[in-house]
């Protein structure tokens, strides 16, 4: 067995960042006014403190495996 970890950068705007968090199963666990009042904040955030720009890293862990060969 062999294993393989993977990085990649993704950069993003206010804009697209908040989109992405939408679509997160533990925001989209809260109530409508918790997940409203989480991603505003979030977009305030990333426009006053990054100027609307932010960079997150998308990490992938792979293993492979070889099965043994039947004659």
């Amino acid at each position: 067995m062999s294993r393989r970890r993977y990085e990649i950068p993704r950069q993003h705007t206010t804009e697209s960042y908040v989109g992405w968090l939408r679509t997160d199963s533990l925001v989209l666990s809260l109530d409508n006014q918790a997940r409203a009042g989480f991603l505003a904040d979030i977009a305030t955030l990333i426009d006053r403190k990054f100027q609307g720009h932010v960079e997150r890293n998308f990490v992938y862990d792979v293993a492979t495996a070889r099965t043994p060969e039947h004659p």
